[in-house]
């Protein structure tokens, strides 16, 4: 099996960890002697799962010394320290990887491990905002400027990042025998969200009469319109996702607003002059009004239908969607601190090798005294 040890607090070194915990590896996730700030989170009771706790301080010589003894016993070694840290604790990659060319080293940083935005915070709105993420969704009120992202996706995208890096380190020692760095950043990692934009920005700037500035397209979406949140008659909400030509004709069908086709102005609909957008949509908001939500999915989801549309959901009422259900995507978990509760599943479905959660999150330090190959 493979031994991984987890240096790191928060969310996207958790869920890297908790992913390969839940495929087989033994994670042993190393804790300050006070490390609460970084147990708060409700999301860590699920990304904590399977993995063994040990407490060191690494302030300490001693605390150190058992640091770098586990380290050496381990395949995997992963950090989020801000750059220098593991350098002075004498956990970085050149001290550790002297004598032990087989391991694989992870790190994890906000900003890259140099350069003149290396120390700054690695916050998720901070690292959003300078990546131009926050002004992808420009545009969608009134007001001008940027619109707050509440999705940690940079946290979700390192967390990948990692997952990705360490397990191609793995495969590529299993040809080669030989460990390696693995480095990344949360600046990196949240640019693969908007390859769009990246692109289009150039174009642009080289040819802006072929391609003329579209503040929308760091959206991803040819027109609004057929994106539409939009609230029943009960009160409730419902997510429309029409942007396909044939989908949004659909869509008009079973609203009964065929006749829009009619009018000169959103003959071409869903792309429409943008001077067009607000009325049309308008229209389709108060038209919703008139049924309640199980009225409306009545109408979408039937079998003859081409609708694409979903009742929004809280976190934990999707837990009880069929889908999720039928897939698998729930689990339950036995925890001594809160008893049974369910959790998200293994991320994929391995139909050889699947697989579970290998335990409910640890007590800090629950294993200090029980980690066999650590020789503490």
């Amino acid at each position: 099996g493979i031994t991984v040890l987890d240096f790191t607090r928060g969310m996207p070194g958790g869920i890297a960890t908790m992913v390969m915990s839940d495929f087989g590896a033994e994670v042993i996730k190393v804790e300050a002697p006070s490390d609460e700030k970084f147990r708060e989170s409700s999301g860590a009771i699920q990304w904590d799962r399977g993995k063994k706790s040990i407490i060191l301080d690494l302030k300490t010589p001693e605390g150190r010394e058992k640091a770098q003894k586990l380290a050496r016993l381990s395949d995997v070694v992963i950090e989020s320290f801000r750059p220098g840290v593991t350098r002075r604790l004498g956990i970085d990659y050149a001290n550790l990887g002297a004598d032990h060319p087989e391991l694989v080293y992870a790190s994890l940083t906000g900003f890259g491990p140099e350069g003149p935005y290396a120390n700054y915070k690695g916050y998720d709105a901070v690292v959003a905002a300078k990546t131009g993420r926050m002004m992808m969704f420009a545009g969608q009120n009134t007001r001008e400027g940027p619109n707050y992202v509440v999705v940690q996706g940079v946290c979700h995208s390192a967390a990948t990042a990692l997952i990705r890096g360490i397990t191609t380190a793995l495969y590529l020692r299993e040809k080669t025998g030989r460990g390696q760095m693995v480095e990344t950043s949360m600046l990196k990692t949240i640019t693969t969200y908007d390859h769009i934009s990246w692109i289009h920005g150039q174009m642009i700037a080289k040819d802006p009469e072929t391609h003329p500035p579209d503040p929308r397209v760091g959206i991803g979406r040819p027109n609004p319109t057929g994106y539409l949140p939009a609230r029943t008659k009960d009160g409730r909400w419902i997510q429309l996702g029409n942007i396909v030509e044939r989908l949004f004709r659909s869509m008009m069908h079973s609203l009964e607003l065929d006749f829009i086709y009619d009018d000169p102005r959103y003959k071409t609909a869903p792309f429409l002059a943008e001077e067009h957008v607000a009325s049309l949509e308008r229209l389709m908001l108060e038209k919703i009004q008139e049924k309640t939500l199980d009225e409306w999915m009545g109408l979408f989801a039937g079998e003859a239908s081409d609708v694409a549309a979903e009742p929004y959901m809280t976190s934990e009422a999707a837990l009880d969607h069929p889908q999720i259900l039928h897939n698998g995507h729930v689990i339950s978990v036995h925890h001594s601190g809160v008893g049974e509760m369910r959790q998200l599943g293994p991320m994929v479905i391995m139909a050889e090798t699947p697989g579970s959660a290998k335990g409910p999150a640890p007590e800090p330090g629950q294993h200090t005294e029980f980690v066999p190959s650590a020789d503490l």
